[in-house]
C-alpha cells in the first residue's frame, strides 16, 4: 500500500468505522484511509494520462483503423488500441474516436495532425477512450470510459496553452468511480499542470470503506488537493504530489 508519509492527511468521522473523536463522529479507520488514498491515485492516474495521450497522440497502422474520417462522420476517426501495456493505463486494449480542427476548420485526416507541424493559432481536440485494462498502483482490473476535450491556444513557436475537460467513468473492479476534470498546461499535462486554474471533482464508491466519496480537486504546483465527504457526515481530505500519478 501507498505510505502516506507524504500526504497531509485529514481524518473526521464515518459512522460505524473506528473510534469516537467526540461531538458525534467516528474516526476511519487506517485501513479505510488505505484505501481511499489508493483509490484516489488510481482514479487520477487514468484521466491524466489520457490527456497526455490526447495531446502526443497514438500510434496508429493503417489495419488498426475501424471507421475512417469522412463528411459523413464530421471527420471524426475511430481506431482500436492494441493489446499492450500502456503508461497509466496499464496491460489492456480498446478504442478511440478522435476529431481535430485547425482554426475552426475540421482536419479531413486527425490522424495526420501533430502540434509539432500545425500551423494553426487555435486548436480544438476531442479524444474519446473506452480501454479495458489495470490500474497502475494496485493491479485492479479497470474499464476506462473518458471523455478528453481540450482548446490549445498558440503562444509562439512550439508554445501552447492548452486547457483540458475530462470527464468519464473508471471502473476500478469493486470500486466505481466518476470524474470531471478541468486545468490548464503548456503543452501536455507531463509538462505540468498551472496551479490554482480550474477544478475538478471525483465521486468513488469503494466497498472496502462502506460509504461513497464525494470529493473536489484543486490543482497547485507540485500536485494536487482532494478533499471532501465520506458518506453523510464524514470527511476525507489529501494532497497528492504529481509524480504519485504519473
Amino acid at each position: 500500500m501507498r505510505s502516506l508519509a507524504f500526504s497531509l492527511l485529514f481524518l473526521v468521522g464515518l459512522a460505524g468505522c473506528g473510534h469516537d473523536l467526540g461531538h458525534g463522529h467516528l474516526a476511519l479507520s487506517a485501513l479505510e484511509a488505505d484505501y481511499l488514498a489508493e483509490d484516489v491515485v488510481d482514479l487520477m492516474t487514468v484521466p491524466l494520462q489520457a490527456a497526455d495521450n490526447a495531446f502526443v497522440g497514438d500510434l496508429v497502422f493503417p489495419d488498426e483503423v475501424l471507421e475512417r474520417p469522412r463528411p459523413g462522420n464530421g471527420f471524426t476517426v475511430r481506431y482500436a488500441l492494441p493489446l499492450e501495456d500502456r503508461v497509466g493505463l496499464g496491460f489492456g486494449s480498446g478504442e478511440v474516436s478522435l476529431y481535430v480542427d485547425e482554426d475552426g476548420v475540421a482536419v479531413a485526416d486527425p490522424l495526420l495532425f501533430s502540434f509539432g507541424t500545425t500551423n494553426a493559432d487555435v486548436v480544438d481536440l476531442a479524444y474519446l477512450i473506452y480501454y479495458e485494462g489495470e490500474a497502475s498502483l494496485t493491479g485492479r482490473p479497470t474499464v476506462v470510459d473518458l471523455e478528453v476535450y481540450l482548446r490549445a491556444v498558440r503562444l509562439g513557436p512550439g508554445a501552447w496553452d492548452v486547457e483540458y475537460s475530462v470527464e468519464g467513468v473508471c471502473d476500478l473492479g469493486a470500486t466505481l468511480c466518476d470524474v470531471s476534470l478541468f486545468f490548464a498546461a503548456p503543452g501536455r499535462p507531463r509538462a505540468g499542470i498551472e496551479p490554482g486554474f480550474g477544478d475538478g471533482a471525483a465521486f468513488i464508491d469503494d466497498p472496502d470503506v462502506r460509504a461513497t466519496y464525494d470529493a473536489a480537486i484543486d490543482w497547485f504546483l507540485d500536485g494536487f488537493d482532494i478533499f471532501g465527504n465520506v458518506g453523510c457526515c464524514a470527511l476525507y481530505g489529501d494532497q497528492f504530489a504529481y509524480w504519485e500519478v504519473q
